[in-house]
This record gives structure tokens, sequence and C-alpha cells, in this order.
């Protein structure tokens, strides 16, 4: 991991996304920036007045967080459609991965097809890491894998950021019940791996013939990961698909950090 955005909106779900950049900065030594958008659909010396109020507050966050990354963020404000400028300052600055916060418990639809955190992840080409509540250091990871193109992308960009070697990883991988299903699916996993070129030294491995977000709350507290790395379907995924998704399932139901991955274009 070289380099890292993470998006505030200068609320405290944010400032715990600008805590974990923070320690992430500091663990693997990467460049990292602090990033705050203004809505451009108010008047210009509106928007003017307010992007030199923020960029002081970010300034002034940025001094108390320079000590946990060991190195002073860029700070950037800027003005436009929130979740597109995100995206693009990201991509500009060539960020691995890009850093969000959660939003309050709203109705359902409203969060996950509304809300700027899901617009970004379900839009950006960039790995789109929610912060949870927790803030201590990353231990554990878990991988939810169905085996699929977009599993792929998930190990190779765990492995790219560094997070496979960095952690204790576990897989998850959810399959449908019988005679012998969960011997093929073990076994189905192994050559998975192989064909990815991957191999967990020490890993937990969670076989189970339920839904992914009931196996994952039953884990016991020793093994709760601090971070869950899933695919996302992509921006060409209608409304009604993400919204049924295994990936909005769990980002609506767990509290802990999830890296969301979206697929290779």
């Amino acid at each position: 991991m070289d380099r890292l955005v993470v998006a505030t909106d200068l609320s405290s779900r944010s400032d715990r996304a600008l805590l974990r950049a923070a320690q992430l900065a500091g663990r693997f030594g990467c460049e990292w920036t602090i990033l705050h958008v203004v809505d451009d659909d108010v008047p210009s010396v509106l928007v003017e007045r307010v992007v030199s109020q923020v960029n002081d507050l970010l300034l002034a966050k940025a001094e108390k967080l320079a000590d946990v990354a060991g190195q002073w963020p860029r700070v950037m404000v800027a003005s436009g459609n929130v979740e597109e400028t995100i995206i693009e300052v990201a991509r500009g600055l060539s960020a691995e991965v890009l850093l969000v916060g959660t939003h309050r418990r709203l109705a359902l639809r409203q969060l996950f097809l509304g809300s700027t955190s899901e617009r970004v992840i379900r839009s950006s080409p960039i790995p789109v890491l929610r912060v949870g509540s927790a803030n201590a250091p990353y231990e554990r990871l878990l991988l939810a894998l169905d085996l699929s193109p977009r599993s792929a992308d998930v190990l190779r960009t765990t492995r790219a950021l560094g997070l496979l070697e960095a952690l204790h990883p576990m897989v998850l991988h959810a399959f449908v019940p019988g005679d012998g299903a969960e011997a093929q699916a073990r076994l189905a996993l192994r050559q998975f791996f192989r064909g990815q070129h991957v191999e967990f030294d020490d890993y937990q491995l969670l076989v189970a013939g339920e839904e992914p977000l009931a196996i994952v709350g039953r884990l016991p507290l020793e093994v709760q990961p601090q971070l869950l790395a899933i695919g996302t379907p992509g921006r060409e995924t209608s409304d009604n698909h993400m919204h049924g998704s295994v990936a909005v399932e769990l980002l609506r139901g767990l509290d802990c950090d999830i890296l969301c991955v979206p697929p290779r274009s």
C-alpha cells in the first residue's frame, strides 16, 4: 500500500475513518490525503467561504493525526458533485484505496441506494474501505469468497495492498448443504487458491451452509475480524440488484471495517 485517500464529511463517523487512515499510513509508510468535497450546488461565494473554513479545520485535524501516521497528510478541499469528485480526486492521486465512514442508520433504501458512501462504493474503480465503529489496529482479515472472478479480484487486491502478508487471514465460503458438500467445498477452495497462486501458511477456514451474515455474526470474539474483504457488483449493477446483494447485506449488518473490491475492468 503506497497511497490512500480518506474522504471526510466532517462528522464523528468520518473522524473514525481519518484515524484509520492515519493508522494505515503509519503501518505501511504510505502517502495519505485527507479530502473534503463541498457540494457546488450552492452560490459560488458561499462555496469559496466554506472551502477556506474547511481547509483550516482539516489542517487542525491533520496536526493531531500526524503523530499517529508518522507523517503529515496532504489536505485537499474541492467542490463539485460529492461522490464523483471524491472518485476523480482519488484516481488523480493514483490512490490504491479510498476510505469512507459509515452513515446514520436510516431507512434501508435511503442508506444503501442514496448515501454518498454507497454511491462511492458502487461507482469507484478503486477499492473502498468502509470504516466501522472500532479503531483497534488490524490483526485479522476475513475474506468472503464464492470462488467467482470477483473473489479472485479480492485475493489479488488484498495481496497487492500487503494485507494478506500483514494480517492473519481467514476464509469465509458458504455452500449448499448435502452429502459430501463440505468436502467438495474445501477441495474447490484449495483448487481456487492454487489457481490464484495463493498459499496460506496459517489460516482458519470457515465453511458453512448458511448466509454469510449469519456466520460472521456467530464467530467467537477471538476470531471476529477487524477487517472483512468482499467483492462488490460494480457500477454496471442495477439499484435493485445492489439492494439485494450479499455485499449490501454485509455492509448493512456488520460494523467492522469492510474493504469493498470492485470488479476488474
